[in-house]
């Protein structure tokens, strides 16, 4: 069957956890057998890390005329060709024939926590998306809630909960390099939402240990504010492959994750597989992803983070067993199928 991906996503990240998502899917149907693909991608694709590990032939590119990034996000594609189709990032297409249509909705960050043009843009996007789908694909089941609640018009459209995976690159290692300071780990985006400043605040309180950042390059104001509250006690490491971001998991004290909200929280589900002590807050899809196997706090409260730490270090064989156990129930291989059987489904 013919399939069209759109690959935009890596055109807007060079990192993060949706492109780990359409990497894993890409990466797949590549070697599968079954599925005709073909692929939309912006020249600037390759800046991306994810991208730079999928290998595809210059024969699958749709060749089209190519706009500057910033106005190619937001374009509407055009092919002829019976099929189905499926954007990385809200992106719909035009076709003459039937054309079939697939959405992934990932989460409601910027209806909830970004204001002006950038929030208006984004949700005239998704909205046409959503409108022009013919199943909407949601990574949790409080992405669906969402969905339905701040969307309802679209409530009765065909909605299926697909889960996101975990690398199986992710595992607890029997030789561990060990600290001379043991040190808590930060992954990915430090946007306001995910509260960066509160774990700052929290472990400057901690004369023990030393924060390590992983993510993107830290902006000015970050800097200074570490400077000020843990001179000399944080580590910034930049982007890093699986196989070093497993070593950090491994031995970390713990993991922090104190974010206000996540349409799924891939790496929370990393962390679990790797054996590190996961502590978040108990909102959003948190709860789903962790299961009994997280240390969950009820809102930003350093003592009680404070409190989960110790109960970490104490009990740390503990929660690493139950992280793990909790991690099996999450995989690419299964997000793949569960995915492919939509996209056969449309097309018979």
């Amino acid at each position: 069957m013919s399939l069209f991906l759109d690959n935009i996503i890596f055109s807007l990240q060079k990192s993060g956890g949706i492109s780990a998502y359409w990497a894993e899917i890409c990466r797949r149907l590549m070697d599968d057998q079954y599925f005709m693909c073909s692929f939309f991608e912006h020249k600037s694709a390759l800046q991306n890390i994810f991208r730079q590990q999928l290998k595809i032939s210059q024969d699958k590119f749709i060749k089209k005329r190519i706009y500057p990034v910033n106005i190619e996000r937001y374009r509407t594609l055009q092919n002829d060709i019976e099929g189905v189709f499926h954007s990385s990032y809200y992106r719909t297409i035009n076709s003459t024939k039937k054309m079939k249509q697939v959405v992934t909705v990932h989460d409601f960050i910027y209806e909830k926590f970004v204001s002006g043009i950038k929030k208006k843009v984004h949700i005239w996007q998704k909205l046409k998306a959503i409108a022009h789908s013919d199943v909407i694909l949601c990574v949790s089941e409080n992405t669906k809630k969402d969905l339905c609640e701040i969307y309802p018009q679209y409530k009765n459209k065909d909605i299926r909960v697909v889960y996101n995976g975990v690398s199986e690159e992710y595992c607890p290692l029997v030789n561990k390099d060990i600290s001379k300071t043991p040190y808590i780990l930060w992954v990915g985006s430090r946007a306001k939402y995910k509260n960066f400043d509160f774990a700052v605040k929290w472990i400057s309180l901690l004369n023990d240990f030393e924060l390590w950042i992983v993510g993107a390059e830290l902006l000015p104001e970050e800097k200074k504010m570490l400077i000020q509250l843990l001179p000399n006690r944080f580590t910034f490491i930049g982007s890093v492959n699986n196989d070093r971001l497993n070593k950090l998991y491994n031995n970390a004290s713990c993991f922090v994750y104190p974010s206000s909200y996540e349409g799924f929280g891939i790496p929370v589900i990393e962390a679990m597989r790797a054996g590190c002590p996961v502590i978040t807050l108990n909102t959003s899809s948190l709860p789903e992803v962790c299961g009994s196997a997280g240390l969950m706090a009820k809102n930003l409260d350093t003592g009680i983070f404070t409190e989960l730490l110790n109960y970490a270090i104490n009990y740390r064989q503990q929660i690493s067993s139950s992280g793990i156990i909790q991690a099996d129930k999450f995989s690419w291989n299964k997000c793949y199928k569960e995915t492919t059987s939509v996209y056969k489904a449309l097309f018979r």
